[in-house]
């Protein structure tokens, strides 16, 4: 593809329009392919690709290990099911009692008004709606989706995810949220996007319009490496903020791409400079051709465990389990305690590692 103009690179219009959709694309732009075992067509059918220009320019070619490349090359090792690796991991079919709508928790309710993303993440564990096609829900069924909220009381937060709900027509979007916020038991709205890590310029005056009218709106992004922490990336941040809009990351942690305390530290520590909170590390759930990025529950806590003493405490995200079924997130903390004696209890400092005495008070404390 020919250099684009300034104009064009960072019109999100021209960004999607020219999405890299094949394998063969990628082959003839990534000198990395060559050296990688990547899918076949069969696979490349169930997993389709999908890469804005943006977001493949973050990456290094020539890099098979290239952190950029990891999210997005299909290999063929996507083909492999472990133990539990099954396409609807958290039974979100099962948990949709109309279009649009997931219910897994008593008091929260996902809205999923597309399945489409500008890019396709292979670790996504909505991957298995790809191979069916993209779409958008109708107007009428945007207004159904927020009449089932209305219509139960109980639920109090909602979150409105995909796919990328940015992804629809401001109109759409705006409908969608003003639908919602009409709802008198919704205490809570959210919005979850990858846009400011993987079309930034997608973040304009028309969406951030959209988005203020909704406030309080909870903003949840998506960055998984520091070096999706650009210079565009971080004006979509700033523009959020300055709108008054709170912004939160969540981050997933995959085998080979970030799994390591400094490349969390990195992260996190590019973010807190920018107003962004890191709020969940997920541990790659057991979908279907996701295998490949999970790690061992051990090596998570081993990993956020190095962050204590190196980062303010709000820098670093809680480590959860998804659990499978959608029986909801557990969260898993690091322990620090050595040993326990009578009223005295030991702990490993996180600073510098020596151990030091605690004095518990166990007895009565009125």
């Amino acid at each position: 593809m020919d250099r684009p103009s300034a104009r064009d690179w960072n019109d999100w219009r021209w960004q999607t329009r020219h999405r890299v959709r094949s394998l063969a694309a990628l082959r003839s732009q990534v000198a990395a392919v060559a050296t990688l075992d990547v899918a076949d067509v069969e696979l490349e059918r169930e997993f389709p690709v999908g890469v804005t220009p943006y977001y493949l320019s973050l990456a290094d070619f020539a890099d098979p290990a290239d952190p950029i490349l990891r999210q997005v090359l299909p290999l063929a090792v996507e083909s492999e099911r472990a133990e539990q690796e099954v396409a609807d991991p958290f039974h979100e079919a099962e948990l949709a009692p109309v279009a649009g709508i997931v219910h897994r928790y008593p008091d929260r309710a996902l809205v999923i008004p597309t399945n489409f993303c500008a890019t396709l993440c292979r670790h996504c564990f909505r991957k298995r709606t790809w191979a069916d096609g993209f779409f958008m829900l109708s107007e009428a069924q945007l207004t159904a989706a927020a009449s089932y909220v209305r219509a139960h009381p109980e639920i109090r937060d909602v979150l409105i995810t995909g796919g990328d709900p940015v992804h629809l027509s401001m109109h759409a979007l705006a409908l969608l949220l003003r639908e919602l916020r009409t709802c008198r038991n919704v205490e809570v709205l959210r919005i979850a996007t990858r846009v400011p890590v993987t079309l930034p310029q997608r973040v304009d005056d028309e969406l951030l319009d959209v988005l203020a009218a909704a406030r309080p709106l909870w903003l949840i992004t998506h960055f998984n490496h520091a070096r999706e922490v650009s210079a565009d990336a971080a004006g979509a941040l700033r523009r959020l903020i300055d709108r008054g809009i709170t912004v939160q990351n969540q981050t997933v942690l995959l085998r080979g791409v970030n799994d390591s305390t400094p490349a969390q530290l990195e992260l996190n520590r590019a973010l807190l400079a920018l107003g962004v909170r890191p709020y969940y590390l997920h541990l790659a759930d057991p979908v279907a051709g996701a295998g490949h990025f999970r790690l061992p529950i051990e090596r998570g806590i081993e990993i956020v465990r190095g962050m204590y003493g190196k980062i303010a405490g709000f820098g670093i995200p809680r480590l959860v389990v998804d659990l499978p079924g959608g029986k909801g997130k557990v969260p898993l903390v690091p322990d620090f305690v050595v040993e326990r004696a009578g009223d005295d209890v030991w702990f490993e400092s996180p600073i510098d590692g020596s151990t030091v005495r605690y004095c518990d008070p166990t007895g009565p404390t009125g």
